[in-house]
């Protein structure tokens, strides 16, 4: 076997269930920039029933000062996020984010608006939004 291809699978190997081969090399990369954020993002998606808006979502999970949540924009529906794109959309954010991982993204609903924002940030910083939004604990 070709040593790329032997990496391919040794990588595959060691990816969580529900994270295809880019996004465990998405979490390796993540990983090297914070590795804090790679664990909350891991413990986050971790759940196979995640639904946002709800509690788990905008509550989120922090690792040491990193936290990643799904912050959800008033009226739109309640939507399931499959465990595959949580950890897609999450480390592909870290990837692309800050040299931290830091980052944030809009999702859209069925009706094609903006209903979801995913965020990649700091404790303090998810403290502020929820402060504002009145809705973590």
């Amino acid at each position: 076997m070709q040593p790329t291809l032997l990496l391919g699978l040794a990588t595959a190997a060691l990816a969580a269930p529900g994270m295809d081969l880019m996004t465990a090399g998405w979490e390796i990369a993540c990983t090297k920039k914070n590795p804090n954020l790679a664990k909350a993002i891991t413990q986050f998606c971790s759940k196979t029933d995640i639904v946002a808006p709800s509690a788990y979502a905008h509550n989120g999970v922090t690792v040491g000062d990193s936290t990643a949540w799904i912050w959800p924009l008033d009226g739109c529906p309640t939507s399931w996020v499959p465990q595959h794109w949580c950890y897609a959309q999450f480390f592909g954010m870290c990837v692309k984010g800050d040299k931290n991982g830091y980052n944030m993204n809009w999702h859209t609903g069925n009706g094609g608006g903006p209903c979801q924002v995913w965020h990649t940030d700091t404790k303090g910083r998810h403290q502020v939004v929820c402060k504002g939004k009145n809705g973590c604990n």
